[in-house]
């Protein structure tokens, strides 16, 4: 993760044409599946309150039930890897309990690795 500070930010608003600037976290952790196995996840973590980038296709549960602590978004298509089955669904990411509290639909990385949603400061955590 590399983290740009409010310079960069004051110089990218500064930039002609750039409305806002919003701080988004992306990178790669470990999932702790219920056998005790680790598998890799793709960490992205956004302000959830202001537009920024977000989980789309969302199926069941909804973008604002990722405000609660240690909430995070998958897309079904990777509940078998993950090892969980629905909403509520809880595991553990890098020591950190985490519960699904929405799914999403079609949401696969070109990578096979999944994509794990959370806000902003939780996925800083």
């Amino acid at each position: 993760m590399s983290l740009l500070d409010s310079n960069v930010r004051d110089k990218a608003l500064a930039v002609n044409g750039v409305a806002s600037v919003v701080p988004v976290v992306v990178g790669f952790s470990n999932w702790k599946l219920p056998g005790g196995s680790m598998t890799p996840v793709f960490i992205v973590g956004s302000d959830l309150k202001n537009g920024a980038l977000v989980p789309w296709n969302i199926a069941n549960g909804s973008v604002e039930a990722l405000n609660a602590s240690g909430a995070v978004a998958i897309d079904r298509s990777y509940f078998d890897r993950l090892g969980v089955s629905a909403i509520g669904s809880a595991a553990e990411i890098r020591g950190h309990a985490i519960k699904v509290a929405a799914v999403t639909d079609g949401i696969r990385s070109f990578t096979t690795t999944p994509y794990v949603f959370a806000d902003l400061e939780h996925a800083r955590t």
